[in-house]
């Protein structure tokens, strides 16, 4: 009776042994299958995690297109406008384009053709009409005040030019040195022009052959650089100082600037 009592004493402790270790391994499969979820959630967040981040950087990559194409946009209408503006600025500048530093001496062909019909008589000053109407015809406003005397120097109308320096203007005679709006004188307006003939009528009215305009060029700065040369050597032989600079620091024989070089050869004379 006691072998008997103890086997199944010991069956009952053995099946107790079983079921407790039935317990921890039902605990060990509840606590992985716990953390299996629980890396699968994570697993989960991070795939949202990361399609929120890659729909954010679409989002901000189609705003980037947009802002680039709305970039493209405006450099292509400001590009429009500037060539716009360019074109318009260059169609402006060929309608008023003026001589070198003579803004009031525009061309007028029909100066050109009068200058050859010029009368052959003695000069005398202006009527009341003929003010009237050459201040009209002037192409700036000095020129205009003085009856275009600038417009007729540069286009060689000696008698013109000689009745306008016998015509009163401000309750005096038009001065032979009088200035335009670049300081160009009479003399200087025909010295850019190889106008000799009207040169000559202004240094006869004791005009001053040395004057300098708002540059600083004189009438030999003109002569040597568009190739008056016996022009500039006439000049020279009546008293003008070669030797004079402008504002570029350029004598007659250097030219106006460093893109308009003179054609003349300085005299040995003059060579440091």
């Amino acid at each position: 009776a006691s072998d008997g009592d103890a086997g199944r004493e010991h069956d009952i402790i053995r099946r107790a042994s079983r079921i407790s270790d039935l317990d921890v391994l039902r605990k060990q499969h509840m606590e992985e299958e716990k953390r299996q979820r629980e890396h699968e959630s994570a697993l989960d967040n991070l795939r949202r995690m990361k399609l929120e981040k890659e729909k954010r950087d679409l989002e901000h990559l189609q705003e980037l297109e947009k802002l680039q194409k709305e970039k493209e946009r405006l450099d292509k209408r400001e590009a429009e406008q500037m060539a716009a503006k360019e074109k318009l600025k260059n169609e402006m500048s060929k309608k008023n384009k003026v001589d070198d530093d003579a803004q009031s001496v525009m061309s007028d062909a029909t100066m050109d053709t009068m200058a050859s019909e010029e009368p052959d008589r003695a000069a005398e000053e202006l009527n009341e009409a003929e003010k009237q109407q050459w201040a009209k015809e002037g192409k700036s406003e000095l020129d205009k005040k003085y009856f275009g005397i600038f417009s007729r120097a540069r286009h060689g109308r000696y008698h013109d030019c000689e009745r306008i320096l016998l015509t009163e203007v401000d309750g005096k005679k038009v001065p032979v040195d009088v200035r335009d709006e670049n300081g160009n004188t009479p003399l200087i307006v025909a010295s850019q022009n190889n106008r000799k003939r009207v040169a000559k009528l202004f240094l006869r009215n004791k005009a001053d052959i040395n004057a300098i305009n708002v540059h600083g060029n004189t009438c030999l700065h003109y002569c040597f650089t568009y190739g008056y040369g016996e022009l500039g050597d006439y000049l020279i032989s009546k008293g003008a100082n070669d030797a004079l600079k402008n504002k570029n620091g350029l004598t007659c024989y250097d030219g106006l600037d460093q893109t308009r070089q003179a054609s003349a050869v300085r005299p040995r004379s003059k060579m440091k």
